[in-house]
C-alpha cells in the first residue's frame, strides 16, 4: 500500500501526513511513499515518517521514493540508523 504525496511537509501538514499514514502502518504491511512531487519537508515532516516505520511489525518497511534533497539531508543526519526506513532513488 502507498502513498503519492506533493507539496511540503511542514508543521503545517504533520497532522495531515500522519492521518494518511496511521491507517496504512495499521494494515501491518511495507508502505510506499512517492515523494517526487515533494519539494520541502522539514525535520518534523521526517520525525512523523519515523514515527510511523517504528510502528510496523518487525520485517516490515516505509520506503521512500524520490524524496526531496532537503528530507535525504534530514535522514543522513537525524535518522541514518533507522533500519525500518528505506530511501530508493
Amino acid at each position: 500500500m502507498g502513498l503519492i504525496i506533493a507539496g511540503e511537509i511542514s508543521l503545517v501538514t504533520r497532522d495531515t501526513l500522519e492521518s494518511h499514514l496511521t491507517p496504512l502502518v495499521s494494515r501491518g504491511t511495507d508502505v510506499h511513499l512517492d515523494l517526487s512531487k515533494v519539494v520541502f519537508s522539514d525535520s518534523g515532516g521526517v520525525a512523523v515518517l519515523v514515527s510511523a516505520a517504528q510502528r510496523l511489525p518487525a520485517g516490515k518497511n516505509i520506503h521512500l521514493e524520490n524524496p526531496p534533497v532537503s528530507m535525504r539531508r534530514i535522514m543522513d543526519v537525524l535518522y541514518s540508523r533507522v533500519p525500518k526506513i528505506k530511501v530508493q532513488s
